[in-house]
């Protein structure tokens, strides 16, 4: 080469790197042919190159440095693990990193070492396995501080991944220490990643809540690039303390967001941590599937498997235990509880396996294994004391009173429901009563007798009284545990918290049709003699009042079956001598939730959020109202009701989407209409509309005869000016014409 040009060359080169164009000062040095200058400015300005997010630029000006350069200057090596770490190739990172290592050792570089060290700690703190990161980042700590003039920002760096380590096993108290040690070298010291995952591993949920949302906000305001963080996505963090305070929809939203971080940064880690995130939010929705949950987490479990990083499937197996648990397959939760606890136990993470234990206790409380479930909480709530998690101490006080309610053992009762009711005020972790949480019982209405019992032992009772008063039960005596759900949309069914009832549960067909009467008519209380009326038309006053005794009492037994004697139903309640649904009672009730839906779909200006609102409260209609009543007068008004507000929300949802130009959504909603009410007019001229905007002239000409014929044959009649005109329109126009 010209020894001008390589002159010139390099003059070029320095000018490029001083004015901080480090990338075409390295092209320049290597054109010259000189690899060593293009390493060395490589090593010093790669941090650069990765803190600004150009991980596939500095990979590529890593592949292109010569090996002999590469083992000259062991940062090289430490880069390309930290690019291989981002992209979630673990044991390639730490390939690169037991190299850098091997390198320093061979040169005496007791801080390259350390460095390098560094490196392997951080793939076992990404994948949260404290075990294998203790030892290493005791060895990188003792070489940094045995080299010559450490600088304090890198020991405080590594102060600050002991102390998330030191969190990741439980050992908060311990972390404090080392998050002291970092502020004795940097006064300033703040590292809010890592205090927000301490704040949740110690209990202090709302700490840390408040923490990764002002993080949020930081990261907002500014258009640095994003590296990947692992679990430590703070999207992620938000998800699971959401699901843990109750909040599914919320943990669902964050969940999305942190799996769409991973797919935009290619950290497929990331990835499968929000879809597990996701699966714990599928198991707090109101409207649960279990098949949705146990999706996410066999998504996640193979993403896991893909990556060969086994402790990562702690999380999901956990999900899938607190799933079946809480269903009452113990077999199954118990198989997937000891798979998680194989993998957190492995790497010493007594956090996560008190949580995971939990699962096997809550599958034995729901089985009826009383002495398996009170040792399995005992353990864990001292291994909560040891982790200093107040949280999860609160949670293991609420399974140990519900126990102890459940088996009857009064002063067990009194002691750990008074210690439970100081946790939870202490905390302000009220969500575990008032919500589903990740943790807690499947239904909260499970510990509403347990709030009233209280009150009856004055055990605590201002803190209760207020509790009781905040959930509308603060003159209540007596509550049967659970939430009654009604589904009367093609169908009718009922469940009893979980247990859904079946017909001979009914005992008597008339205590069913009572029912279904007070649910029609749940806004008044019904006279006896109405009731009778209604249902006992042809009977004698001596027989009807007779036979309505038989059918009250089998109708209380059905919905409460566990009463005892003596107490007043709680949920059918009498006034003199008219009857009615509790309305205070906290029944779950589809039409309520379909009413309001639609209302607020059909009044809501944003037609984004009304196609939203609309097709999520259509999705309730399921069919008709009560089929098994069609024929009963009192029951006719209010099927005839809610088919209108149906078909009203159909045809706003199918204007809105022909809007949007979704015509196959559109044609969907308006078959759906007609089928229905095949006279319903602007459902044919939507219909009309759709198949001639994608070019189907024909079938637009045939649901303009289908009206035809329909209003016709039903009421004798034509179609309205307005059908007819667009008909003729579509006739004589363009595609493009309207």
């Amino acid at each position: 080469m010209h020894k001008e040009y390589v002159r010139f060359a390099h003059l070029a080169a320095a000018y490029l790197a001083a004015t901080g164009q480090y990338g075409q000062a390295m092209n320049l040095f290597a054109a010259a042919g000189d690899a060593g200058e293009a390493a060395r400015m490589l090593e010093i300005h790669g941090r650069t190159l990765m803190e600004t997010g150009q991980l596939e630029a500095l990979m590529d000006r890593i592949r292109r440095t010569p090996l002999a350069e590469k083992n000259a200057k062991l940062m090289l090596w430490i880069y390309e693990g930290d690019v291989h770490r981002y992209r979630c190739v673990y044991e390639q990172a730490l390939s690169c990193y037991t190299q850098a290592e091997q390198l320093a050792a061979a040169a005496s570089d007791r801080l390259g070492q350390s460095l390098a060290l560094e490196g392997q700690v951080r793939v076992y703190l990404d994948t949260i396995q404290p075990g294998r990161a203790q030892k290493l980042l005791e060895r990188s700590i003792d070489l940094l501080e045995s080299s010559v003039h450490p600088e304090d920002t890198h020991r405080v760096r590594l102060y600050g991944l002991m102390a998330e380590n030191l969190v990741n096993s439980g050992r908060a108290a311990e972390a404090e220490d080392w998050f002291n040690k970092c502020r004795h070298f940097l006064t300033d010291f703040h590292e809010d990643w890592q205090e927000a995952r301490l704040h949740l591993r110690t209990g202090r949920l709302r700490q840390a809540k408040r923490l990764a949302e002002r993080i949020v906000q930081q990261r907002s305001s500014t258009s640095a690039s994003q590296l990947p963080r692992s679990h430590r996505e703070i999207e992620l963090l938000l998800s699971l303390i959401a699901s843990m305070q109750g909040q599914p929809e919320t943990a669902k939203q964050l969940a999305e967001a942190g799996m769409m971080i991973g797919i935009r940064l290619h950290a497929p880690f990331v990835e499968a941590v929000g879809w597990m995130r996701m699966g714990h939010a599928a198991q707090l929705l109101q409207k649960y599937d279990p098949t949705v949950a146990v999706k996410c987490y066999r998504a996640a479990q193979e993403m896991m498997e893909q990556l060969d990083v086994s402790r990562g499937k702690a999380e999901p197996l956990m999900g899938l235990a607190l799933l079946y648990g809480r269903e009452g397959a113990f077999e199954l939760a118990a198989q997937f509880g000891e798979e998680a606890l194989a993998e957190t136990e492995k790497v010493n993470d007594e956090w996560l396996s008190s949580y995971i234990r939990i699962s096997r206790g809550i599958a034995a409380y729901y089985t009826s294994r009383w002495e398996e479930a009170a040792a399995v909480f005992l353990d864990c709530h001292n291994r909560f004391m040891l982790c200093g998690d107040s949280y999860g101490l609160t949670v293991t006080l609420l399974w140990q009173a519900m126990l102890a309610y459940r088996t009857e053992q009064d002063e067990r009762f009194h002691d750990v429901m008074e210690r439970f009711l100081q946790m939870l005020q202490s905390g302000e972790y009220n969500a575990l009563i008032e919500r589903r949480t990740l943790f807690g019982p499947r239904d909260v209405q499970h510990l509403a007798p347990l709030l009233i019992e209280a009150q009856k032992q004055k055990i605590e009772s201002g803190y209760v009284t207020h509790l009781l008063t905040v959930m509308g039960m603060e003159h209540m005596t007596y509550h049967p545990g659970y939430t009654l759900h009604i589904e009367t949309l093609g169908g009718f069914r009922v469940r009893l918290g979980d247990r859904e009832l079946e017909e001979k549960d009914w005992q008597r067909g008339k205590a069913k049709e009572l029912f279904q009467l007070l649910v029609v008519k749940r806004q008044q209380l019904l006279p006896k003699e109405a009731i009778l009326a209604h249902l006992y038309p042809q009977s004698d006053d001596k027989s009807a009042a007779r036979d309505f005794k038989v059918m009250l009492n089998a109708l209380n037994t059905a919905l409460e079956p566990h009463r005892r004697a003596r107490t007043n139903p709680f949920f059918i309640q009498r006034h003199g001598s008219s009857y009615g649904l509790n309305l205070a009672s906290g029944f779950e009730l589809d039409t309520i939730e379909f009413e309001a839906l639609l209302k607020a779909g059909l009044e809501d200006s944003d037609p984004a959020k009304a196609m939203v609102l609309l097709e999520k409260g259509l999705e309730l209609y399921k069919g008709d109202y009560m089929p098994d009543r069609r024929y009963e007068d009192w029951c006719i008004e209010e099927r005839e009701r809610l088919l209108v507000l149906y078909l009203r929300g159909a045809e706003r949802l199918a204007r809105l989407q022909v809007k949007a130009e979704s015509y196959d959504r559109a044609i969907h909603w308006c078959e759906a209409i007609v089928q229905k009410d095949f006279c319903w007019e602007e459902a044919y001229r939507l219909l009309m509309q759709c198949h001639f905007k994608l070019g189907n002239r024909r079938q637009a000409a045939r649901w303009y005869q289908k009206c035809q014929y329909a209003l016709a044959e039903e009421m004798g009649v034509e179609p309205m000016p307005a059908t007819q005109e667009l008909y003729k329109q579509l006739s004589e126009s363009d595609v493009t014409d309207l």
